[in-house]
Order: C-alpha cells, then structure tokens, then sequence
C-alpha cells in the first residue's frame, strides 16, 4: 500500500469514528460504530435536547448554568443540576463514555459530526465563492448545504425560547443560501435550476424582493420575459396591499431593464 492509499484510509478511518448527530429537522444520531440511535434510548424529552443544545455548540464548552436555567427554568438549583448529570450520563451510555467532557466551564460535546455546524460552514462557503465570482463551485457547494436542510429544526421543548431562537435563524440561514444558490444557478446559466431555488424563496417569503428579482431573472433566461414581468406586477400588488408601498428601485429597474429587452441583466 502506498503512503497516499494509507493517508487515505486513516482519514476515512478517522470520519467512520465520529458520531454523526444531525438536529436540522427530527433528531437523528448515529454512533461511531455506524448504528442508529433509537428515539427511545435518550429515555426523557429532557436528554435529547440537552444533546440538541450541545451538539449546536459542539467542541465548544457551554456553561452549567445556561444548560440549567434553559432546560429546568423553574426547577430548584440542587435538583436541576442533578437532572443535568443525569441527562449528561445517558448521552454518554448512549453513545460513547468519552463523548462529553465536563470542567468548570461546562459540558462539551466531543468527537461528533453535526449538520448544523457543516451548514453554516458551507453557506459561509457559498458566499466567499460568490464573491470571487466562481459560479459553479458555488454552486455545487449550495446545492451539497441545501441537502442538509431536512426541515426546520425542532426540539423536545418544541416551543421554548431558545428553540424558537434556533429554528429562526436556521430557517433564516436557509433563506440565505436559497438567494446564493439562485444567483450561481443564473451565473452558471442554470436557468431551470435558478427558477426552481427562487421559487422556494418566494414560497416562503412571499414579500422578498430579492426572490422576486432572482425569480424575474430566472424565467427571462429562459426566455419567458412575460412571466418574469407578471412576478413583479405580483410582488408590486402585494406589498402595496399589505404595506402601502411600491417595490424598491432596485426591483424596478429590473423590470424597467426587462421591458427594454435589454441582454446583460443581473440581480
């Protein structure tokens, strides 16, 4: 075996050993050893979004008393803490003795895999290979992000604070890459591709003018002006219903640029 084939393996060997726990949508971990975990095993509600709230901050100390004051806000302190090592003790029975390192700074989840962490990193990814103008890397990095995004994130405490604080800015992360990855689609000339990000935005975002613009350039390039002029008569309808205002010039010129049939267009 050459030294390349063995670096190889060793990295291979090395990504297999990780716990991979994925918390945008439903929970799902697997071991190192390459087995499920079953909803049941983290026994309580409890358990499962403590390993939520440290896996958000994996390889990063979080504090015993926020762990506290967001798991058992109206729990007495002795209680509350002994609740919070027992949790701590069933993930590590769960998935493996060394997978939370406990000092006085906190709890740390250790040697763990997690999408949200590989999502930001390649929406933040997106954005540099945008700006360097490399449409198609972006691209395809968008596309790798995007297949990350099961759902929204949810948790035990479905409607807790720092749940909702969580699936918001995610859903505003998706939001985010949804943009980036219509706008390489149109750099790449991926028209078809570009129409079909754009539309997700709008479907959720009804009032995005970016959306709209992408939308709007998406369908001019594939030489449906006619449909891209009836997007904006529909974003210009609803934010003067809903809000009493016209699109922004950004939006308008677009439109304007269109109805000249002008070829060199851009969001």
């Amino acid at each position: 075996m050459n030294a390349t084939n063995s670096l190889t393996n060793k990295i291979n060997v090395c990504v297999a050993e990780k716990i991979d726990i994925r918390i945008i949508g439903s929970l799902e971990v697997r071991r190192a050893d390459g087995t499920d975990v079953d909803s049941r095993e983290w026994r309580t509600g409890k358990t499962s979004d403590l390993l939520r709230l440290l896996a958000l901050r994996v390889d990063h100390s979080v504090s015993t008393d926020t762990l506290v004051s967001t798991l058992w806000p109206s729990v007495e302190r002795a209680r509350a803490l002994a609740s919070l090592r027992t949790a701590a003790s069933q993930i590590r029975h769960v998935l493996s003795p060394g997978c939370i390192d406990r000092s006085p700074a906190g709890l740390q989840l250790r040697g763990a895999r997690v999408d949200v962490q590989e999502f930001r990193t390649l929406t933040a990814t997106v954005r540099q290979l945008l700006g360097r103008r490399d449409h198609r890397s972006a691209l395809s990095t968008a596309m790798e992000a995007d297949g990350l995004y099961r759902g929204d994130f949810t948790a035990h405490n479905h409607f807790a604070e720092w749940a909702v604080a969580e699936r918001g800015a995610l859903a505003d992360d998706r939001l985010v890459l949804l943009g980036d990855a219509a706008q390489a689609a149109i750099g790449c000339q991926e028209f078809r591709l570009a129409q079909d990000y754009a539309r997700r935005i709008v479907d959720t975002d009804p009032f995005s003018e970016l959306g709209c613009r992408l939308l709007m350039l998406a369908r001019a390039g594939l030489g449906e002006t006619s449909y891209a002029i009836r997007e904006y008569q529909r974003c210009r309808e609803l934010l003067a219903d809903e809000f009493g205002v016209d699109p922004s010039p950004q939006t308008s010129d677009l439109y304007l640029r269109l109805l000249r049939g002008e070829e060199s267009i851009s969001a």
